[in-house]
């Protein structure tokens, strides 16, 4: 059956529940069912401030910008660029904010937390409050 419709008839007698849809990506490039879900919403987004500037931000597997790295997981490569091995990343990977702060380990889960939702259109500003207006 549809897993989509089978999570909505399993929660309705939790009116005030909230819903989390998520799947991979389709193979074949073809919008999914959660593509259109996605794109019938306001979009939004779990940003996280960064602990040293504040940033708030999408964190991100893939560094937002290639040529700096910033915006996602640093410490997988030496400085010729070549992987690590996975005993050496274990050791070193963190993160790098957007702005170009380190985020270690010990420091994910408060930044997790600390996250908020914002819909497409919106940011959060460095004292938390949320600015603009959702596009849709």
């Amino acid at each position: 059956g549809n897993p989509i419709k089978s999570a909505r008839e399993r929660t309705k007698r939790f009116w005030r529940s909230t819903i989390y849809a998520e799947s991979s990506p389709d193979p074949q490039g073809e919008e999914s069912e959660i593509d259109q879900l996605y794109e019938s919403g306001d979009r939004r987004r779990w940003l996280c401030p960064c602990p040293k500037c504040g940033t708030h931000q999408e964190l991100r597997f893939f560094p937002r910008d290639k040529q700096t790295g910033r915006g996602g997981f640093g410490g997988v490569r030496d400085k010729d660029g070549e992987l690590l091995s996975t005993d050496e990343i274990r050791e070193a990977v963190h993160y790098v904010c957007v702005n170009g702060c380190r985020i270690d380990q010990r420091d994910k889960d408060a930044t997790v937390r600390a996250g908020r939702w914002a819909a497409d259109g919106q940011s959060i500003d460095k004292n938390g409050r949320l600015r603009g207006k959702p596009i849709k």
